[in-house]
C-alpha cells in the first residue's frame, strides 16, 4: 500500500493506493472517497474479544475493510477531528504502540489489538494502549498537528501524557508526576512520561479537554 497525504496538518486526507485485490482496514466513518470498483465489508476484526478490546481502546467494535478490484484502486481516509495524519512503517522486529483514538487505518498485513501489559503504566491518565504487530503501513491520526521524533539510543525527553500518540516498542518509558501535588495544582501540569530511545515517538500539538469540551 502506498500512501500520499495532502492538506496536512489541519485537515489531512490520506490517499491509500491499493494493489489488485489488496485490503485496507479503516476506522468506521473515516472513508471520504474511493475509486470505482473498491468493495466494502464491515466486521469485528479478529473476532468478538479483539473487537471488544479495540472498543476499550477508544476505537470502534467493527472495522471497515476496503478491497481493491483486479486493476487496483484507492481509498481516501480522514480523521474524525480537525487534525493531522501520518503514515508509519511497522516491522516485525519492533512493533508499534498507539494511545486511545489514534488508529485510523492499516493495510491487511498488520494486527491491531489491546495491550493490557502497558495500560497499568498510564493509570490515572485515561490512556488506553493498542498494540500493532506485523509488517506494513499504519495510518495514525490526531487532534492538531503531529510531530515524529526519532530518538537515538540513550537519547530521550519528557512529554505530557496528553500529547503522546504513538511510539515504537523499542522506546523505553516511565510515567511520573511532573512535580509534587502542590506544584502540579499551581502549574496545571499532571502526569508526564519519560521516553528514551532508540525508536520513533509521535506526539500531537493539541489536547482536547473533555471537561471544558473545548480545545486547549
Amino acid at each position: 500500500m502506498k500512501v500520499e497525504i495532502r492538506h496536512s496538518p489541519a485537515y489531512a486526507v490520506a490517499r491509500c493506493f491499493l494493489a489488485p485485490h489488496e485490503e485496507i482496514k479503516v476506522q468506521p466513518g473515516a472513508m471520504m472517497a474511493h475509486s470505482y470498483g473498491v468493495t466494502l465489508t464491515a466486521k469485528a476484526d479478529g473476532g468478538f474479544m479483539k473487537g471488544l478490546g479495540k472498543m476499550m481502546g477508544g476505537e470502534s467494535f467493527h472495522t471497515t475493510v476496503f478491497t481493491a478490484p483486479a486493476h487496483g484502486g484507492w481509498v481516501d481516509v480522514i480523521s474524525n477531528s480537525v487534525g493531522d495524519v501520518v503514515s508509519v512503517g511497522v516491522d516485525n522486529a519492533t512493533g508499534f504502540r498507539l494511545t486511545k483514538g489514534a488508529w485510523l487505518a492499516n493495510d491487511g498485513n498488520l494486527d491491531v489489538g489491546p495491550d493490557a501489559s502497558l495500560n497499568g503504566m498510564f493509570s490515572g491518565s485515561g490512556l488506553i494502549v493498542l498494540r500493532v504487530s506485523g509488517q506494513g503501513n499504519l495510518l495514525v491520526s490526531s487532534y492538531g498537528a503531529l510531530d515524529v521524533v526519532s530518538l537515538k539510543a540513550g537519547e530521550g525527553f519528557t512529554l505530557d501524557t496528553g500529547h503522546l500518540v504513538g511510539w515504537e516498542s523499542s522506546v523505553q518509558m516511565r510515567t511520573r508526576k511532573s512535580a509534587g501535588i502542590l506544584n502540579s495544582l499551581k502549574s496545571g501540569e499532571g502526569l508526564v512520561v519519560d521516553l528514551q530511545g532508540p525508536g520513533d515517538v509521535i506526539m500531537q500539538t493539541r489536547v482536547f479537554s473533555p471537561v471544558a469540551a473545548v480545545p486547549r
